[in-house]
């Protein structure tokens, strides 16, 4: 019978204590409220990752690992040539750019660069192949002479233009590459700017180029005479076709062709001086920069360009003024 009052304090205890969540809504209003926990500060780093991407993110890594591989200067050229198997192609042409300055110094990483010449993968081929073209290493010429007859298009492009610098058949080669330009016009077009030694053939092949064929086909084209320079001035026709297309590409392609012509360029004065007035910077900038070139032979142009020299855009202002200092004769050597 004692039972029963260690039950009613039982129940009274309950009641005092955890039996509060029967009046839970008025227990809540006295409780004090935790303050929300905030979210943490996303640094401008992970912001950057964040929209661009993961594969962006890998890219810099690898160019970040590989510039703190060229501090050690043509000794790491080795472990900088691991990246050139790297999947991707920004990072692999940060390896070529970064082999390539090291130039013949580069010799320690040779062994690495030949064995990925033979790689399985054509893109890995291509890069290794280009990276011996930019060290030009006199070592490199069987690799360039096997990689010559490979079925990949780039791979070929650049083993011919590795063998025409190291002095093997240069024209030869030369029109050889030209004919791969449309199977690969941007490499075809890097290719034929490092080869030295165009002919007739060449140019013609390339104004015919030029005239026809595809988007990039056209500008790779126009690059390729660009490279060549005033030699190739049989083009500047073709050239002030191509300013007036509707591809950017291509227009930017011919201008800057065009600004490699110097006074063999003349004709294209009028339609130059127009291309001022566009309304792209890029374009005023870029016909400036052509006016320039020519010289005094575009005299004409002065007065539009003394209006552009008051560009809201200072890139425009400074091609504006550099090609009036050049035109009046006044420009520094």
């Amino acid at each position: 019978m004692r039972i029963m009052p260690n039950m009613g304090l039982l129940v009274s205890v309950v009641i005092l204590t955890g039996g509060c969540s029967l009046f839970g809504d008025k227990k809540d209003e006295a409780k004090p409220k935790q303050p929300k926990e905030q979210a943490k500060p996303v640094s401008a780093w992970d912001q950057k990752i964040g929209s661009a991407g993961i594969d962006a993110h890998a890219d810099r890594i690898g160019a970040a690992s590989i510039g703190t591989l060229a501090m050690g200067g043509p000794a790491s050229s080795p472990k900088i040539a691991d990246y050139l198997a790297d999947p991707s192609p920004k990072v692999r042409d940060k390896a070529i750019r970064t082999l390539a300055k090291f130039g013949k110094k580069a010799e320690p990483a040779l062994p690495k660069i030949f064995e990925l010449a033979r790689n399985v993968e054509a893109e890995i081929r291509a890069a290794a192949v280009k990276t011996l073209v930019y060290i030009g290493h006199p070592a490199a010429i069987d690799c360039l002479d096997r990689a010559s007859s490979d079925k990949s298009a780039p791979v070929r492009i650049w083993a011919l233009a590795g063998l025409g610098l190291l002095g093997k058949d240069c024209q030869d080669n030369m029109e050889t590459v030209v004919e791969l330009l449309k199977n690969s016009p941007d490499e075809a077009a890097e290719a034929l700017g490092l080869m030295n030694c165009a002919d007739k053939d060449v140019i013609v092949k390339l104004i015919e180029y030029l005239g026809s064929g595809d988007e990039r086909t056209k500008a790779a084209a126009a690059r390729a005479i660009g490279h060549i320079g005033q030699p190739a001035a049989a083009a500047v026709p073709r050239l002030m076709q191509a300013m007036e297309s509707k591809s950017v590409r291509i227009k930017q392609a011919a201008l800057l062709a065009l600004a490699r012509m110097g006074p063999r360029a003349a004709a294209a004065v009028p339609l130059l001086t127009q291309m001022l007035s566009e309304p792209a910077p890029r374009f005023r900038e870029l016909a400036a920069h052509a006016l320039g070139s020519i010289g005094q032979a575009a005299s004409s142009a002065i007065g539009e360009l003394e209006h552009l020299s008051l560009d809201p855009e200072a890139t425009v202002q400074a091609a504006a003024e550099r090609a009036l200092a050049k035109i009046r004769g006044k420009a520094s050597k």
